[in-house]
């Protein structure tokens, strides 16, 4: 029995190594992501709190929206 050894079909760098790039790419790829979710989910949460609870005169000093606060 002859085992088969992909890295032969395709010459390049050695499977590790692709391994590796991909892990990092995928890191970077999910940090990313993250970042822009949070950032999105607080908008979101802080337009939709400033439109129905801190209406008028609050603790926070009336209306408090995206555009108030600097997010991000």
């Amino acid at each position: 029995m002859r085992v088969r050894r992909d890295r032969v079909a395709h010459p390049g760098p050695p499977a590790g190594a692709v391994v590796v790039r991909m892990v990092m790419v995928v890191r970077v790829v999910v940090r990313v992501v993250v970042r822009v979710v949070v950032r999105v989910v607080v908008r979101v949460v802080v337009r939709w709190v400033g439109e129905t609870v801190v209406v008028g005169d609050g603790p926070l000093g009336g209306r408090v929206g995206c555009r108030d606060r600097a997010v991000g």
